[in-house]
C-alpha cells in the first residue's frame, strides 16, 4: 500500500467501538474546552501519526486489562521487526468507549473513561514506533529474525534483526531484561557504518560510533545502556537517518511519593508518578483535606506542574514547593475550585519537594492519576545545552546513564581531532573534578567517571574542545 507519490504507506491503527452510543461530537469533558469528544481522540491520534482510526478491533494489543502499555510497545516493534508492514493498537476507554466514571459504558471492557485512554502511554509508544521506523525505508528490511547466518545473540529467542538486502542497514530489537547483545554478520568491511541506540520508551537515540568497520564482515555489539528494551540502528554512514529527537518525561516519574493516607497499598502515592493514568492514588477516607508529596531527589528548576484527578470533577487545590520538606512556598491556589480531569498549572522556582493539597471536591475522594512535575531543561541562568546527537556534521557530547547511580558515561563524538578535556562542577559551580585533557581523533569516544563519592544532586559536565565548549547537565542518584 502506497499514498499517491508511491511513498510507501505506514499502518498504524487505533480501535474505537460503539459510536454514537458511548462517543459524543457535540461535548467534551476532558477539561480543554474543545467541544467535541470525537475530534478530541482523531487530533490527538493524528499528532501522534496514527494513519487509521477504525470502528473495529484488529490484530493489535490493548493497553489496559490483560496487556499493558509495555506488552503494547513490545508487541509493535516484534510485528514490524517480523515484517508486518504496521500495527493495529487499542486502549481501554478508546477501542470500547465510555464516557466517564459515572456512566456503565462497556464496563466489562472499560475500566476507565476515555480521557484516561487517550492519555496512557502505549499510544506516546506508538508515536515513537512510528517515527523511528519512517526515518528510513523500512519498506526493504528484510526480517532475519535470529538466524546464525546473519547474527549471533546471547538470548536469540528475546533479539530480532531485520537488514536489507544490500547490507546498508540493520535494525535489531533487544527486549529481554538484561545488557546482552551479540555479534552481526554480512557487514561490508568496504563500508564505514554508524551505530546508535533508540529508546522506544522516550524516542530519544544514544550514539555508538560514526566510524563503525567489520572485520570479515563483523561487528560486536557493545551492551546495551540499561536492562530494559532498546533498539539497535546500524547503517552506512552515508545512508544516515534523520531519527527523531524524542521527548523529556516529567522528572517526577518513579520517584518516592508520600501521602496524607492511601486507601489501599494499590492506591498509594506510587500509583500517582508511574506514568500511567489508569492507576491512581486514592485517600483513605472522604476527609479533607489530603495531601500527595513528592521528592524529585535534588532541587530542580520546574516549568509546569500537570495533575490529573480522577474524574472530570470540580477539585479545589493548592501545589507548594520546598527545599528541605519544611519550609513551603505557594506556587498554585484554586481555592475556589477548578473543573476538570487535567490541570495544567505553570510554575517556577527551584525546589526539591512539591506537595499537592486537595482542600475539597465535587466528589467524596481526594484521588489524583497522575501528578507530573516539568522541568525547564534549558534554562538562560545554567546555560546548559541539550544535545541532539543524531544531527551531522556537530560535535557532539552527552552522559549516560542520567540520572546516574555509583558511575556515569561521558560520551563526545569529534567531527576533527581535538585535544578535549571534561570537567565536573556542582551546582554552585565549583570544580570538584577533572577527567583529564588529552588529543583525541575524530570518531566516538567514552569516559567513564565514578561519582559514588559525590553527594545527591544537580551536576554540570563540560567537554572543552581547541574552538569550543560543551555542557550537560547532570543528576547523581544515591
Amino acid at each position: 500500500m502506497v499514498y499517491n507519490d508511491e511513498t510507501p504507506f505506514f499502518w498504524l491503527g487505533d480501535t474505537h467501538w460503539q459510536m454514537p452510543d458511548y462517543e459524543k461530537d457535540d461535548e467534551c469533558n476532558y477539561g480543554d474546552n474543545c467541544g467535541s469528544q470525537f475530534k478530541h481522540v482523531v487530533k490527538d491520534r493524528m499528532a501522534k501519526g496514527f494513519t487509521v482510526y477504525q470502528t473495529y478491533p484488529d490484530a493489535g494489543v490493548n493497553d489496559g486489562g490483560v496487556n499493558d502499555a509495555t506488552d503494547a510497545r513490545v508487541a509493535a516493534y516484534k510485528s514490524i521487526q517480523c515484517g508486518s508492514l504496521g500495527f493495529t493498537y487499542g486502549v481501554s476507554g478508546i477501542w470500547a468507549m465510555k464516557w466517564d466514571t459515572k456512566v456503565a459504558g462497556w464496563d466489562s471492557y472499560s475500566k476507565y473513561p476515555w480521557y484516561v485512554g487517550v492519555d496512557a502511554p502505549g499510544s506516546t509508544y506508538m508515536k515513537y514506533l512510528k517515527q523511528f521506523y519512517t526515518s528510513f525505508a523500512w519498506e526493504k528490511l528484510v526480517p532475519r529474525f535470529s538466524d546464525p547466518v546473519w547474527c549471533t545473540f546471547v538470548t536469540p529467542e528475546s533479539s530480532i534483526l531485520s537488514s536489507t538486502s544490500d547490507a546498508e542497514r540493520f535494525v535489531v530489537y533487544f527486549y529481554n531484561n538484561s545488557k546482552t547483545t551479540g555479534t552481526l554478520k554480512n557487514l561490508t568491511d568496504s563500508k564505514t557504518y554508524c551505530a546508535v541506540w533508540f529508546d522506544p520508551t522516550t524516542g530519544k537515540n544514544l550514539p555508538i560510533s560514526d566510524a563503525v568497520k567489520s572485520t570479515g564482515g563483523i561487528y560486536t555489539i557493545p551492551l546495551r545502556p540499561d536492562n530494559k528494551d532498546w533498539l539497535l540502528l546500524v547503517e552506512d554512514v552515508n545512508a544516515k537517518s534523520n531519527l527523531p529527537v524524542g521527548e523529556d518525561k516529567a522528572v517526577s516519574i518513579d520517584k518516592v511519593a508520600t501521602t496524607s493516607s492511601s486507601s489501599a497499598s494499590g492506591f498509594s502515592g506510587k500509583q500517582a508518578v508511574d506514568y500511567s493514568p489508569q492507576t491512581y492514588w486514592c485517600a483513605a477516607n472522604g476527609s479533607f483535606p489530603q495531601w500527595l508529596s513528592v521528592d524529585l531527589g535534588a532541587n530542580t528548576k520546574l516549568s509546569l506542574i500537570q495533575t490529573k484527578f480522577y474524574a472530570n470533577e470540580l477539585w479545589k487545590y493548592r501545589i507548594e514547593g520546598s527545599e528541605d520538606n519544611t519550609n513551603w512556598i505557594s506556587l498554585v491556589n484554586h481555592s475556589t475550585g477548578a473543573v476538570g480531569y487535567l490541570m495544567n498549572d505553570s510554575v517556577s522556582g527551584n525546589f526539591r519537594y512539591i506537595r499537592l493539597t486537595v482542600t475539597g471536591a465535587s466528589v467524596d475522594w481526594a484521588a489524583v492519576r497522575e501528578f507530573s512535575v516539568f522541568t525547564k531543561t534549558n534554562s538562560e541562568e545554567t546555560k546548559i545545552e541539550d544535545v541532539t546527537l543524531s544531527q551531522k556534521g556537530e560535535d557532539t557530547f552527552l552522559a549516560f546513564p542520567n540520572p546516574g547511580k555509583g558511575s556515569m558515561n561521558m560520551m563526545f563524538n569529534l567531527q576533527k581531532p581535538s585535544n578535549a578535556e571534561i570537567q565536573i562542577f556542582n551546582i554552585q559551580g565549583q570544580l570538584i573534578e577533572n577527567l583529564g585533557s588529552k588529543q583525541y581523533n575524530s570518531g566516538a569516544h567514552i569516559l567513564e567517571w565514578e561519582d559514588s563519592q559525590q553527594p545527591e544532586g544537580i551536576y554540570f559536565a563540560v567537554l572543552k574542545l581547541n574552538d569550543k565548549m560543551l555542557r550537560s547537565k547532570i543528576v547523581i542518584l544515591k
